[in-house]
């Protein structure tokens, strides 16, 4: 079974969704990850470029992606060099960087936000 999923993510710090990049990406795979500190598991959806998205946000706009399309290009500049850009970033949208688990106990980055319990991996902030 394939899912599709909109594409409602800003990609190279744009204000808003490019035209080009439009319509929607199908799931290559689903993925569990257990996140300690939001004391959950989560199912993912894993893109062919490597981004994962929350499971629901397959079936509707979640948070992680309102405000990713809400997201203004920022510069890092002075003490946020030195930091995880994608860590920065999820910050300055609202939400909280949590660490995942893979059933191989691989740990992952994640920006989870609490409004709707959404989350994107956090190298897809920064793509």
């Amino acid at each position: 079974m394939q899912i599709v999923v909109l594409l409602v993510a800003v990609f190279a710090g744009a204000t808003a969704l490019p035209q080009a990049l439009a319509g929607s990406i199908a799931c290559t795979k689903m993925v569990q990850y257990d996140l300690p500190t939001q004391s959950k598991k989560l199912d993912f959806c894993a893109t062919k470029n490597g981004v994962l998205f929350s499971a629901q946000c397959a079936k509707t706009e979640c948070e992680a992606w309102r405000k990713l399309g809400s997201a203004k290009k920022q510069s890092l500049s002075g003490r946020q060099l030195a930091q995880n850009p994608a860590s920065v970033r999820c910050l300055e949208l609202g939400g909280k960087v949590t660490t995942g688990y893979d059933e191989a106990a691989n740990e992952l980055c994640f920006c989870f936000f609490k409004k709707d319990q959404s989350a994107i991996s956090c190298g897809g902030l920064v793509r």
